[in-house]
């Protein structure tokens, strides 16, 4: 009767023990799922800002070709094939959508096309979200779950 008495005792004490442990271990458990979703969510925005770039970088290429961008007698790009190569790339690469938003490129500060080897200019293009290329363009990636840890956003950016 005593052995039956300290059984049932120690079965009254652990009777919620299990309960908790799944608790704690489901908090664990969807706190790692919702940083799985927001990684797969920022690589895909970066690929996103890779393909952006890489289609602006080849725009502003495309442009200094067909016009017949070509050095002058100093080696230099005159500046208005500079200037169009620099808009080709910016509206191409806004047309290309982040996470589905536009990028939001600047000719200006963005795109730059290097002219300082004769004959073989080079244009360069940052594209993303968010703070990149040392300025802000106020359009973050929104995060979903890590919201719960204060991350409300996040800047993904490429260069090409």
């Amino acid at each position: 009767m005593i052995a039956n008495h300290k059984t049932s005792w120690k079965a009254r004490e652990s009777r919620g023990v299990s309960l908790m442990i799944v608790a704690v271990g489901m908090i664990f458990i969807l706190g790692m799922a919702g940083l799985a979703i927001d990684l797969a969510a920022l690589y895909v925005g970066r690929s996103q800002a890779q393909r952006a770039a890489d289609a602006a970088a080849l725009a502003g290429a495309h442009a200094l070709v067909m016009n017949d961008c070509v050095p002058d007698s100093t080696g230099t790009i005159p500046s208005s094939c500079v200037t169009l190569a620099q808009d080709q790339a910016a509206d191409v690469g806004n047309s290309n959508l982040i996470a589905g938003v536009s990028p939001g490129i600047k000719s200006t500060t963005d795109v730059t096309v290097d002219t300082t080897v004769p004959n073989d200019p080079q244009v360069t293009v940052y594209a993303g979200r968010g703070t990149y290329n040392g300025s802000n363009h106020n359009n973050p990636l929104p995060t979903f779950f890590m919201k719960i840890f204060g991350v409300d956003t996040a800047s993904v950016s490429a260069k090409a």
